[in-house]
């Protein structure tokens, strides 16, 4: 019996109810959970058996690394200084590893009086500055935490122009570039989180660790699909973004700050 009279034959058994065939259905993953305090966090947990594996794909030379060890995620909210607070400067950085681990969520102070603090977004408060870190400190931290690693995030080259860090292009992977709409157009965060993680983010003052995660689960639920394609496409050369202007304070103007979130 040919293929086709097989195919026509299990066709018909199934229509007429004699057989029935069930597909496996795909099982749903959470991503949220709750902490002690009530607040909404994303799960990573999930993910724990493929981080810990080696990978081919990761572009690293020697020996291969697990990719928790290999991968960071990064979000960082600012203040605004000057006139009208139109000048963005750091207030706090959020680092996260490749398994969603906090690395860094830490303060610094501006170089000079904050006239916009940005609460409603940046969720940054007088007190939180008080007697927090000069910008070079955290700036350190930061930078040591990033060596060598693949860069997460969403807008990446406005935390790192307000860091004052360059980081090598082929080690960045930005959501908002990546993930387009239909248009062309870069998506926010929270309309990637709402879409492919099934989670709302940002409904009210910004947590950087939970937008760092955020980035960071998206980019893992794509990741073999995005580092093929890389493969694929002509490797950029391994330089570095453009040349940020050098300032103690890493101070930037706002229009350079606009990030999609």
């Amino acid at each position: 019996m040919t293929k086709r009279a097989i195919d026509k034959n299990w066709k018909a058994l199934l229509q007429s109810g004699a057989v029935t065939h069930n597909k496996k259905k795909k099982e749903q993953v959470n991503y949220e959970k709750k902490t002690k305090d009530g607040k909404k966090t994303i799960w990573f947990d999930v993910d724990k058996s493929i981080l810990e594996q080696h990978d081919a794909l990761m572009p690293s030379k020697g020996k291969a690394s697990s990719l928790k060890n290999k991968i960071v995620a990064i979000d960082c909210e600012m203040v605004g200084i000057g006139f009208g607070g139109k000048k963005s400067v750091l207030a706090r950085a959020s680092v996260v590893s490749g398994d969603g681990e906090v690395l860094i969520d830490e303060f610094c102070r501006a170089p000079e009086k904050v006239t916009d603090y940005r609460t409603l977004v940046s969720g940054v408060r007088p007190k939180d500055l008080k007697d927090a870190q000069p910008f070079e400190s955290l700036r350190k931290k930061v930078k040591e935490a990033l060596a060598g690693k693949i860069l997460v995030g969403h807008g990446l080259s406005n935390d790192l122009k307000c860091l004052k860090i360059n980081h090598p292009a082929a080690d960045i992977r930005d959501t908002a570039n990546y993930f387009k709409n239909a248009k062309g157009s870069k998506q926010s965060l929270q309309t990637l989180a709402s879409e492919r993680l099934g989670i709302k983010i940002q409904t009210g003052e910004h947590s950087p660790i939970v937008d760092a995660r955020a980035a960071l689960r998206i980019y893992l639920q794509s990741r073999r699909e995005w580092e093929e394609k890389l493969k694929k496409e002509k490797q950029p050369k391994k330089g570095k973004i453009d040349k940020v202007e050098e300032h103690e304070s890493g101070v930037v103007d706002e229009q350079e700050t606009e990030k999609s979130v």
